[in-house]
């Protein structure tokens, strides 16, 4: 047999420290990325929400006969046919959610099973809802989450 010589424990040491610090390295690096990746899931996710949930709000107001604007986190659209649909938002776990409720004559449905929107939280600015009347019947709904803002404004129809 040949000359069999094993590790030394030096070796064996400076061979583990150097296999710590590469897994520590790559470790750090996976778990950034994965934290840019759930923000841009998060940003993604709530542009789509408030493009849907402002269409929804922009019709509600301009089929309605009349809003009545009852704080500044929520109103209250009435339509035509004598059903109303009532717009707060509420804290939730990310920032805030925004809750459409109706009424068909029986009574508000006053806990929907889920938002229709959530206005997630920025490290610098808290997510916003707030509704402000304007001139004319008209509202304005001004959303802020993730540290950007949208406003959108809309009026009940009216018959010529």
């Amino acid at each position: 047999m040949g000359n069999a010589r094993g590790f030394t424990l030096i070796e064996v040491i400076v061979a583990t420290a150097m296999a710590a610090l590469v897994a520590s390295a790559v470790f750090v690096l996976l778990d950034s990325g994965l934290r840019v990746h759930e923000k841009g899931t998060d940003m993604g996710t709530t542009a789509q929400g408030l493009s849907e949930a402002l269409a929804y709000l922009r019709a509600d107001v301009s089929r309605s006969s009349s809003v009545v604007i009852a704080t500044d986190d929520s109103l209250e659209v009435a339509l035509p046919d004598g059903s109303h649909i009532a717009w707060a938002s509420r804290p939730h776990e990310l920032g805030l959610a925004v809750y459409r409720s109706l009424d068909t004559g029986s009574g508000f449905v006053e806990r929907p099973l889920r938002p229709v929107l959530v206005l997630a939280d920025h490290e610098t600015h808290l997510a916003a809802l707030v509704f402000q009347e304007r001139a004319g019947g008209a509202v304005r709904a001004h959303l802020t989450s993730f540290g950007k803002n949208l406003s959108i404004e809309a009026a009940p129809w009216s018959t010529p």
